[in-house]
């Protein structure tokens, strides 16, 4: 994984043709009352629901939870909402309630008057389940003007027969290896799904576009990729250094991404809502690593050094850290740029450092180690997965139960039946990365049970709102993976694993800890 910082983002494919068109601001505004429950400025809307003693508001009151996400409102639970497409409100013959209400169609002030004082267009009380809304006359125009659209929105790579999903893939250079062997993982597993008959009957068409090892095309090509708006989702795209672009764009775009192959996953305190991580990235595993040694590392106040590279990226991530390990009650933090191995050992020894976090990578790191231990010096050394040297079980012996990694999975993760689907979809190419082969097996698989959940009229709305409900799904491959509303990061958690420099192997706990 260390490998993938490296590399940079780029476009995914070309345009695409789509059903759906650019909203107009008016109608943009619509699509939040109606999905969001939020009126043009942003704010909750209010409505009243017959039985309630307070006004509700927000999201819970948005149309689209009864009505649909087309508009199209199917009858459940002996309720049925209605269809509010434009076209069928205003069908010059009117309506006939299955309880015996009629009326005739609607227009704008009709419908203006229905949504404030619940009365159909002849005059006739609604039903009760319907709210009274709080709404000026602008919001409520800008909903009509969402209603006429409804019918005819259907998200990008949407069809009746097929959805298309996007990845990022480095094709050519020296991960050119590295991207076939995902590839073919993602190929195999969506032809295995489609040989079943796909999902609710549509087959999926995987779009695979290479990276460019060039930052500021790789922005930009980033944003033309969502705005085209051509895939219905991402899954297990290479977003490695440009993560926070992605997120902005892909939330700009409600495009959903399963997967991304990442060392740094946002914050979980302050998640994406369009950004579904598998498993924890460096932040989140040194939280592992503080959490197991909280005892121990707490013990005389000496200090506990956060090792980052010089970089605006390296001091960012020592700042998560170091905010993370604050609300554990960590107090004596240093943050300490990366240096040259004896100068940076001397350093580390005349402050005294307790423990080092390591939040970088390099051979300057082990030789710093090995400086360190040569003065007489064995602080802590805490590494998360993707900063853990090649030559780590050669590390100094004084250093003997000194030296803890984290990761976000071990092999003992991974099931017969995961292996067995893993060889049957990537053949001979199985053994090639398996690492990423089983994030982006895992990061399809969760895809295709998020739109199995979300049925077969899916959208980008209910398929984030599947994956936000999905609860300790078994990859076979991974940790169990679970979502909510507020946490982004399946596998929310990590293993220790000391290094026995005594006997050169590694000691893995076999919990996984989970955090909160």
């Amino acid at each position: 994984m260390a490998r993938l910082a490296a590399l940079t983002l780029a476009a995914l494919l070309a345009p695409l043709a789509t059903s759906a068109q650019q909203l107009s601001p008016a109608e943009e505004i619509g699509r939040r009352i109606y999905h969001d429950g939020a009126d043009g400025a942003g704010r909750p809307i209010v409505a009243r629901v017959a039985g309630s003693a307070s006004p509700l508001r927000g999201k819970p009151m948005a149309c689209g939870n009864c009505h649909g996400e087309d508009g199209r409102g199917r009858p459940e639970s002996g309720v049925d909402p209605g269809d509010v497409t434009w076209a069928d409100l205003t069908k010059p013959y009117g309506h006939a309630h299955a309880n015996g209400r009629r009326h005739g169609p609607y227009d704008p002030r009709s419908f203006r008057r229905a949504m404030r004082d619940g009365a159909d267009p002849a005059g006739n009380v609604m039903e009760p389940a319907m709210p009274l809304y709080e709404m000026t006359d602008a919001d409520l125009d800008a909903l009509i003007a969402y209603l006429r659209r409804l019918e005819s929105q259907v998200d990008p790579g949407l069809s009746a027969g097929s959805v298309r999903v996007g990845t990022l893939l480095p094709l050519t250079g020296p991960l050119a290896e590295t991207g076939r062997a995902v590839r073919v993982v993602l190929e195999g597993y969506f032809a295995q799904v489609n040989r079943r008959g796909g999902v609710h009957g549509r087959t999926l068409e995987l779009v695979v576009d290479p990276a460019v090892d060039d930052p500021a095309k790789a922005r930009a090509a980033l944003h033309a990729l969502v705005e085209r708006r051509g895939v219905f989702a991402l899954v297990a795209p290479l977003s490695a250094r440009v993560e926070r672009e992605l997120v902005e764009a892909v939330e700009r775009a409600q495009v959903p991404v399963v997967g991304p192959l990442t060392l740094f996953p946002e914050s979980a305190a302050d998640p994406s809502h369009s950004v579904f991580h598998l498993m924890s990235g460096v932040p989140e595993l040194a939280e592992v690593l503080a959490t197991r040694l909280q005892p121990m590392l707490a013990l005389g106040g000496r200090p506990v050094v956060l090792l980052h590279a010089d970089t605006d990226a390296g001091r960012a991530t020592a700042a998560a850290v170091e905010a993370r390990l604050k609300e554990r009650g960590y107090g004596s933090l240093q943050r300490q740029a990366l240096l040259p191995p004896e100068a940076l050992a001397k350093r580390l020894k005349d402050g005294e450092a307790h423990a080092v976090f390591v939040l970088t990578g390099g051979a300057s790191v082990a030789a710093t180690a090995r400086a360190l231990a040569a003065q007489g010096s064995a602080p802590y050394w805490l590494l998360p997965a993707p900063f853990v040297p090649p030559d780590v079980l050669e590390w100094p012996a004084v250093l003997n139960g000194r030296l803890v990694l984290a990761y976000p999975s071990l092999p003992g993760d991974r099931t017969a039946e995961g292996l067995g689907l893993l060889k049957s979809v990537a053949g001979a190419e199985a053994a090639r990365n398996p690492a990423l082969q089983v994030s982006a097996l895992a990061a399809a698989m969760v895809f295709v049970e998020g739109m199995s959940r979300a049925g077969r009229e899916v959208s980008r709305r209910k398929l984030i709102a599947a994956l936000e409900e999905l609860q300790n799904f078994d990859t076979g491959l991974t940790p169990k993976i679970r979502f909510s509303t507020g946490r982004r990061i399946g596998a929310y958690g990590g293993y220790v694993v000391e290094v026995d420099l005594e006997r050169k192997v590694f000691r893995p706990s076999p919990d996984f800890i989970r955090l909160q």
